[in-house]
């Protein structure tokens, strides 16, 4: 269970696997999105394999993601918080993990 609000995304990285199922649910007061990036430690660039969402408040969702390399990869919400116009991952949702 992926758990999303201002301004954290909580799971038990250790259980992510090349094949994942997230349960996310945005148990927040904002709207918020879920994606999954792999990162290229090298070049620094990250590259978007999927994503869900928007999510309002209260609203839950399903992804599914499989056949991931092993490597560097980043979970987080990239909406623009409309008070600061930063974005969220910028504030703490972000959490970075590496596939085994």
């Amino acid at each position: 269970d992926t758990r999303m609000k201002e301004f954290t995304i909580e799971l038990d990285s250790s259980q992510v696997a090349r094949t994942t199922a997230f349960q996310v649910s945005n148990v927040g007061e904002m709207e918020h999105e879920f994606l999954v990036l792999r990162v290229d430690v090298a070049s620094g660039d990250e590259k978007i394999l999927d994503r869900l969402g928007p999510l309002q408040p209260g609203e839950d969702g399903m992804m599914v993601v499989v056949d991931l390399e092993p490597g560097p990869y980043a979970l987080l919400c990239n909406l623009i918080d409309q008070t600061d116009h930063l974005p969220h991952s910028n504030k703490g949702m972000r959490v970075d993990l590496a596939i085994q």
